[in-house]
């Protein structure tokens, strides 16, 4: 007789969302940027279905040259 178990414990670190490409114009592709929040953002930041963890309608692009607001978020 075998006896087996899984188990999956989460503590909820945060996370920091980060952009796919360097709008600070630094030439650093080493440090990924950040986005900014969204204020006409309003809904649930955590949907949690098959198809997508968190929102990303809730995150801007900041402007050229300069680095977003948005640092740890806990899930």
């Amino acid at each position: 007789m075998t006896v087996s178990t899984i188990v999956a414990l989460e503590t909820g670190f945060p996370f920091t969302p980060q952009l796919g490409y360097n709008p600070t114009v630094t030439g650093d592709t080493r440090n990924p940027v950040r986005p900014n929040w969204n204020p006409a953002f309003h809904g649930n930041l955590y949907p949690r279905t098959a198809s997508q963890y968190f929102n990303p309608a809730a995150f801007l692009p900041p402007a050229t040259g300069t680095y977003g607001n948005v640092f740890g978020v806990i899930p």
